[in-house]
């Protein structure tokens, strides 16, 4: 079964009914219409019924709990504060996390793109160290390699894209691209420190005469903090007119982190993203 933390956005019960959470096992919180209508629906179509919790901490104990038992292949946030969601999950002792640093992927679908752009970490690393900038981008390469990317192209963000003693992110960003030279991260393309117009933009990049095979193609967009991250995703998803679904790596099992005030849309995408997942991890 696949476990849903907190209520579900309407559409997305609805979606649901066509087969896609056919097998979730809710759990709830009681209070609102929306909450009953969930409960209402695990009743009516899932084989165990959900679990009634006057809070968010009982919600996320008994979730979180359910997946260390193995009684769940993926975490999906209802409608709890994320930053709520993510202290549970991230536990050092009660968590589920697998001992490598947990990040979030955005991955986003821009009309003005050629193809799909992988954004982290706008969700959970704040001001990721150099080493931390390792492990997201490890786990950016991994949901890339699953959708079947041979050598992804990674761009690390910085605002210029010459090293400077006074931007520590350029440093950084050298310093990856020189890891990636060495095999560190497998079958991938890094350059860093690049700028956003550089990685996305081949016209910029002949105009800047910068020569590398990202200029103008990168798959993964590493950023420099979560502050860079999220703004960009919202800005790509939202002015941008482009689509996104999420999913937090780096755990025993996907888990689904949707702001509360995304589209139904995006949280189906979401689902359907981290469905996916959970089969290729129940497969090995």
């Amino acid at each position: 079964n696949h476990l849903a933390v907190g209520p579900l956005h309407t559409e997305i019960l609805r979606r649901g009914s066509g087969g896609l959470i056919s097998d979730f096992y809710g759990i709830i919180s009681a209070g609102s219409f929306s909450q009953l209508l969930f409960y209402c629906f695990c009743r009516l179509l899932l084989r165990h019924p959900g679990n009634v919790h006057a809070s968010d901490v009982d919600i996320l104990a008994d979730g979180v709990c359910l997946i260390r038992q193995g009684r769940g292949r993926m975490l999906v946030k209802g409608m709890l504060p994320t930053r709520t969601m993510l202290r549970a999950v991230v536990d050092h002792e009660t968590g589920i996390r697998t001992g490598e640093l947990m990040s979030h992927v955005a991955v986003l679908d821009v009309p003005s793109y050629p193809k799909l752009i992988f954004d982290t970490d706008g969700g959970m690393n704040v001001a990721p160290s150099l080493a931390e900038k390792g492990h997201i981008l490890d786990n950016a390469l991994q949901l890339c390699r699953f959708l079947g990317y041979d050598c992804p192209k990674v761009g690390v963000l910085c605002a210029v894209e010459t090293v400077s003693p006074n931007m520590p992110e350029t440093q950084d960003a050298a310093a990856l691209k020189a890891e990636a030279q060495t095999g560190r991260f497998g079958s991938c393309l890094v350059e860093g420190p690049i700028s956003l117009d550089l990685a996305l933009d081949p016209q910029a990049a002949i105009e800047k005469d910068f020569h590398s095979p990202v200029a103008g193609d990168a798959d993964i967009l590493l950023c420099p903090s979560i502050a860079v991250g999220n703004v960009l995703g919202k800005a790509l998803y939202g002015p941008a007119g482009g689509q996104m679904a999420g999913v937090v790596m780096g755990a025993s099992v996907p888990v689904v982190v949707n702001s509360r005030g995304a589209t139904a849309q995006e949280k189906y995408w979401s689902l359907l993203l981290c469905a996916a997942l959970a089969d290729r991890k129940e497969v090995r």
